[in-house]
């Protein structure tokens, strides 16, 4: 089978499997207008440990792209996660991604927007399949499930978002069981909706909860979200953008550093690149 219709064939599979499965769900509520002038907003509760199709516009596509990626191979180093894994392989951020990932096999697979539930579904049906066989990946995932709302979706518990991060590593140790995992502790986020909600106090919660799924062995935890703090607990200046929650440059240092002497002892020193 050709390339082409290799593709083909896999863009098949998924929209295939989108299509029933979207089938068994109630449609998205609808988005609520700015000032009141619109609907209102009825977030939708899905459970964080469940694995959970996205339906809006462009996932399935991404989605799509990861399993024809998958159906390549050749990955020693699997990232997985939302948008904060999701833009560190793309636009201002590709030097950064370079300078830390060139070395090694690496695909991203990360979604941005992506909840627990979405990458446990993702990675349920194929994500981690195909001819996919990696030494390492590297996890972060669950600060949209803590947020008041994201997009449409109410808010989990860290302990429900822990369930979550849980359900997604079982799911890997069921499909990759050579793959050593580096899980990732949420990063700090401190815009004023977020503050006024306790999501820092949450993601904290959330980050005690899962260090505990480090296993000595297969499993080891990362935590430097204090890295990106200064002594009064706030953000160091110039470490996220604007919104606060999505790394910068110098942000996306602090996390290369950090994980590079890690994947350097599990994967070898990474090859020089021309």
């Amino acid at each position: 089978m050709n390339r082409v219709s290799l593709f083909l064939s896999v863009a098949a599979l998924a929209a295939g499997a989108l299509t029933a499965f979207s089938q068994t769900r109630p449609a998205a509520p609808a988005r609520g207008g700015r000032g009141g002038g619109g609907a209102a907003r009825i977030p939708m509760t899905e459970p964080a440990d469940e694995g959970m199709v996205r339906v809006d516009q462009g996932w399935s596509a991404r989605h799509t792209a990861n399993l024809a990626r998958a159906q390549q191979g050749d990955v020693d180093l699997y990232l997985l996660g939302d948008s904060i894994t999701d833009n560190w392989g793309s636009g201002n951020f590709r030097d950064s991604y370079a300078r830390y990932f060139s070395g090694w096999k690496t695909a991203d697979f990360g979604i941005g927007g992506d909840r627990t539930e979405h990458v446990l579904w993702r990675i349920s049906h194929g994500e981690l399949e195909g001819n996919l066989h990696p030494k390492v990946i590297m996890l972060q995932i669950g600060t949209n499930n803590l947020p008041r709302t994201q997009y449409n979706y109410a808010a989990d518990t860290p302990e429900q978002t822990a369930a979550g991060v849980k359900a997604i590593l079982d799911v890997i140790q069921q499909k990759q069981p050579q793959a050593k995992v580096l899980l990732v502790a949420v990063f700090p986020r401190d815009n004023p909706g977020d503050a006024a909600f306790g999501v820092p106090e949450k993601v904290k919660a959330l980050n005690t909860l899962i260090a505990k799924f480090a296993d000595g062995t297969r499993v080891k935890f990362l935590d430097i979200h204090d890295q990106f703090l200064d002594a009064n607990g706030k953000l160091k200046p110039g470490v996220m953008q604007p919104d606060n929650l999505h790394p910068t440059a110098a942000g996306y240092d602090i996390w290369g550093t950090a994980i590079t002497p890690i994947l350097t002892e599990w994967l070898g020193a990474p090859k020089p690149q021309n």
